[in-house]
């Protein structure tokens, strides 16, 4: 499953580019980053594009806007996101199998959900 890990940033730059160079050691690869640069008056787009420049293992995209606020940030980031899973990532950085761990708990949920529309299906055969 393709996870798209929102981050939202506003003046932060420099959290952000260790939370990406923390980010390419996690163990589950298949993610892409959506960075919200929520209206920030320091560095921190160019210190991203510097990080871009190193041709990161993982798409990065990066949105700016004004000043908005988390809740909506987010809502840039999800209107943007590609995954089929959405983490919201919060600074600081975690541990390097945290996107493995969240997209286990997702597929376990699912295989629940679908357990369960299973057994009410057989319900009604009955």
């Amino acid at each position: 499953m393709f996870v798209s890990v929102i981050i939202v940033s506003h003046n932060n730059g420099d959290a952000v580019v260790r939370a990406l160079v923390a980010l390419e050691q996690q163990t589950y690869k298949e993610f892409e980053v959506v960075i919200i640069d929520d209206g920030s008056t320091d560095n921190t787009v160019e210190l991203i594009g510097k990080y871009q420049r190193l041709m990161p293992p993982f798409p990065v995209n990066v949105f700016q806007q004004e000043e908005r606020g988390v809740e909506l940030s987010r809502k840039t980031g999800l209107a943007n996101a590609r995954g089929h899973l959405i983490y919201y990532f919060d600074l600081p950085v975690w541990s390097t199998s945290q996107i493995e761990n969240f997209v286990y708990g997702q597929k376990r949920k699912e295989e629940k959900r679908m357990g369960t529309i299973k057994r009410k299906e057989r319900r009604n055969d009955i």
